[in-house]
């Protein structure tokens, strides 16, 4: 009978509302207006429904991200000019859509980039563009390991306000605003974009210290030391066929 009620409550129209991830002060309201209510017993617990309120309010007034990219930079997710979130690659996995749509606030699956109407994709690259506010934002993303010809790349990625990939760019390609590839993701982790405000949030602050991520790039870098198949990795990519389209 319990769980009867259980699914039929879940189940009922606005039962669940998907939300992007909340601010960590809007979290921590909460969290500090729920103490106050458990831990005081006279009329002033009542006084911790006002954080708990100001921080329901923030966290549902919070628009969600533009773009999220995962830390290896092979995902991301672009919100549509409509509300609705795509995912970059066509064979991704179920556990990384649901991490994104859940991180974009959408409830149900994302579609997919290379069939919507504001993304031009081939097999290895994928060219978005995102309104905002009057303002056209273009995004550039790789979408293949394969390498492509530094004369195809580098003009889009000049055209492209964020270029992302998840292998590391030549030094002639940079986004006008922002690049994420495999350098710069390997110091800040994944990455959310929202292009209204300007705001880029990262999972690693800078100076980050804990010990499972300096370990971690140190054992990195102890197993690189001496390794042949590792300096040569990038040489042995195989290379874009030039008959490609571009996005």
């Amino acid at each position: 009978m319990l769980l009867w009620i259980a699914r039929t409550v879940a189940a009922a129209p606005g039962a669940v509302t998907p939300l992007p991830v909340m601010p960590p002060a809007a979290f921590g309201a909460i969290v500090v207006g729920g103490l106050w209510l458990a831990i005081w017993r006279t009329r002033w617990r009542y006084a911790g429904l006002v954080p708990v309120a100001i921080g329901a309010v923030w966290t549902m007034a919070t628009p969600g991200p533009d773009l999220i990219v995962t830390g290896d930079g092979r995902h991301l997710a672009l919100r549509g000019d409509e509300g609705g979130v795509a995912i970059l690659r066509d064979r991704t996995g179920d556990y990384v859509r649901d991490l994104l749509a859940e991180a974009g606030g959408l409830d149900g699956a994302p579609a997919l980039l290379s069939e919507t109407r504001r993304a031009r994709c081939n097999r290895d690259l994928c060219w978005m563009e995102r309104h905002v506010n009057g303002r056209v934002w273009r995004v550039l993303a790789t979408r293949s390991l394969y390498l492509v010809p530094a004369g195809d790349l580098v003009p889009l990625c000049r055209r492209a306000d964020v270029v992302v990939s998840e292998r590391r760019l030549p030094r002639q390609c940079r986004g006008r605003w922002l690049t994420l590839d495999r350098t710069t993701l390997a110091r800040t982790g994944g990455v959310r974009v929202t292009f209204a405000t300007g705001r880029v949030a990262a999972v690693r602050a800078a100076g980050d210290a804990h010990p499972w991520i300096v370990g971690g790039e140190h054992e990195t870098r102890q197993a690189a030391k001496g390794s042949p198949m590792l300096a040569g990795w990038l040489s042995m990519l195989p290379v874009a066929r030039s008959d490609q389209a571009q996005p």
